[in-house]
């Protein structure tokens, strides 16, 4: 990373030019594999760091020992992460895992404090800009809290799918900004295919079809890779989901943001928020909090599909004149 690079950041952008040459001096380059653990809970925290290319994740881990975790946040370039270390140094609050192979910048907090010592009114603009950073991550996962307590009251006052599924489509497309068209699809078994429920078209004039073949590229690696997927600018893919030169149904979008519902080895269905005339129309936070609501709503998904075999069932049994 060149110094012109590095002071076109946007959290470095309004740093007096003195001050960023002094950090620039200190940065150390670190490259790591796909499926790293660059920080891990637990750990002091000594440094922070800024991504030059390649997108991470931060983990909650709930059991170490089989694997299970809870996806907080995905860190891309030009971000930083580890910065609360700058003012505690207290151990890391949760695992930083490479999607991709990465590389970083890394600051230690000695070589830093030595810096603000060195000269304090620079050693303030550089906290104040901290702060700044730090108020603005609290506030979105203010929203994401709220959001998803929201999610919350939708499952537990929805009688049926149908509800379910209206309420949540309408409180995605509201809280998640960006969108010209949104497409809501559930997985039907009988016939293989996914059958659209709820959809928006605005200002693209995009239409959709009422079923979505599973063989659609952008459907197929959407539904197999149980893995939500952003598309910020044109065609090809962030993460771990492999670049393809066509994307089916959806390969004239500039932005997408996709998400599938799983449960256990069920699939269930995927949402789909497009923009056909913006690029950047979704941000990392968006793909966190659309995972999260999928996470949650899929149980209750299974729910409902139990209790509508178990109606159907039921039907049958009653035509054949079996008691039930």
């Amino acid at each position: 990373m060149t110094f012109e690079t590095f002071r076109a950041l946007p959290f470095f952008s309004t740093f007096p030019e003195a001050i960023l040459r002094h950090l620039y001096d200190l940065m150390e380059k670190k490259e790591y594999p796909e499926g790293f653990t660059v920080t891990r809970e637990g750990d002091k925290g000594d440094s922070f760091f800024v991504v030059v290319s390649g997108e991470l994740e931060v983990r909650k881990v709930i059991n170490r020992e089989t694997g299970e975790y809870k996806t907080l946040a995905r860190i891309g370039e030009k971000e930083i992460f580890g910065e609360m270390a700058v003012f505690d140094q207290t151990p890391r609050s949760a695992d930083v895992v490479s999607l991709t192979d990465v590389t970083l910048w890394r600051i230690t907090v000695p070589y830093l404090k030595g810096l603000l010592q060195s000269d304090p009114a620079k050693g303030a603009d550089f906290l104040m800009a901290m702060i700044t950073l730090l108020i603005s991550r609290l506030r979105s996962t203010s929203k994401t809290a709220t959001v998803l307590a929201e999610a919350g009251q939708i499952v537990s006052k929805s009688p049926d799918l149908p509800t379910l599924t209206r309420a949540l489509f309408e409180l995605i497309v509201r809280e998640i900004e960006g969108s010209d068209a949104a497409v809501f699809a559930l997985y039907n078994w009988f016939n293989n295919e996914f059958n659209v429920v709820e959809s928006t078209e605005n200002e693209s004039a995009r239409t959709f079809p009422a079923v979505f073949d599973p063989s659609d590229p952008f459907v197929f690696r959407l539904t197999k890779s149980a893995e939500p997927i952003l598309i910020s600018g044109g065609l090809g893919y962030t993460g771990t989901i492999s670049s393809l030169g066509t994307e089916g149904i959806f390969a004239e979008a500039s932005s997408l943001l996709a998400a599938p519902f799983w449960y256990g080895s069920n699939l269930f269905g995927f949402i789909v928020l497009a923009n056909f005339l913006q690029k950047g129309a979704f941000t990392r936070e968006h793909l966190v909090l659309l995972q999260g609501i999928c996470n949650m709503v899929a149980p209750a998904m299974e729910t409902f599909r139990y209790r509508s075999d178990e109606d159907a069932r039921n039907r049958l049994l009653k035509a054949k004149g079996f008691a039930v």
